[in-house]
């Protein structure tokens, strides 16, 4: 956790992060505090520590008030958070808000589907994108640039379409897409919510994941002269590559990879292994 919020706050381009850590909607950069409204809880969050993450359950959420930075006037920004859906499948009736600039009308407003199977914004019409469903902790952020809305889940992109925000002076909040009464209120857990006034690169984004999760470890067991290689299946794009010297003028490419597994033959010798992005 303490690598993951230095990462964040070393961006030149924050605007404000909500760690919840106080069991308070304080901000870090002291810019935009916000106010709790109706009923939040606060327990562990996804990276341990001291940290402490904030608990909706549909009838509560943060205020944030107007802030004109949230609106993202110059086309480009930001916002990225650790979210939990708490929700069985299908059983919530509507779309639960994660975060939002809207109030009668949506600068933007984005939402995860009710089923848990895709993740949309609300400006000028409702667009979505498929995500993976599966339960715990997860990284999501949403990149505004210039007509364009990208979405990335664990780091990895989701896709992007074309989308024209509005900017209709719209106060903040998240877990509801109203500032007052709660409305479509998330139920489950936020954490480290950060907004950015310009739109993060892929890069930077699969960094941001990184700096919580660390990079993919490489395991490897030995049967007789095979030797299997293998890294998490949710680590995608990465390649296997291997040398037979330190230090390398160039590395292979290991073939016949399945699944982020291989499995080679020792008797070929030594060999060094790596896995690059």
């Amino acid at each position: 956790m303490d690598r993951y919020q230095a990462t964040v706050l070393g961006e030149s381009s924050l605007i404000s992060y909500y760690t919840f850590d106080d069991g308070d909607a304080r901000d870090a950069r002291n810019a935009h505090p916000g106010t709790v409204a109706n009923s939040a809880t606060y327990e562990a969050g996804y990276g341990g520590v001291t940290n402490l993450a904030l608990i909706l359950d549909g009838t509560g959420h943060v205020d944030l008030g107007y802030v004109p930075e949230f609106e993202f006037g110059g086309g480009s920004g930001t916002v990225e958070g650790w979210i939990r859906a708490d929700w069985p499948q299908g059983a919530a009736g509507y779309n639960p808000c994660l975060f939002a600039a809207r109030d009668g009308g949506s600068d933007w407003s984005v939402h995860m589907e009710q089923w848990s199977h895709q993740v949309g914004n609300f400006s000028s019409g409702f667009q979505m994108l498929s995500t993976p469903y599966s339960s715990g902790w997860h990284y999501y952020a949403i990149v505004f640039d210039a007509g364009f809305v990208s979405m990335y889940w664990d780091g990895q992109p989701l896709g992007a379409f074309a989308q024209t925000i509005n900017f209709l002076s719209k106060p903040t909040q998240l877990g509801s897409s109203t500032p007052t009464a709660t409305t479509e209120g998330w139920i489950g857990g936020l954490d480290e919510v950060a907004f950015y006034s310009t739109a993060l690169g892929a890069d930077t984004i699969w960094n941001h994941f990184l700096a919580m999760v660390g990079p993919p470890s490489l395991s490897c067991s030995l049967a007789g002269t095979q030797l299997t290689l293998a890294w998490p299946e949710e680590a995608t794009g990465f390649t296997l590559e291997y040398a037979e010297s330190l230090p390398a003028a160039s590395w292979t490419t290991v073939t016949n990879v399945v699944n982020n597994q291989v499995t080679v033959d020792t008797s070929a010798g030594r060999r060094f292994f790596r896995l690059r992005k």
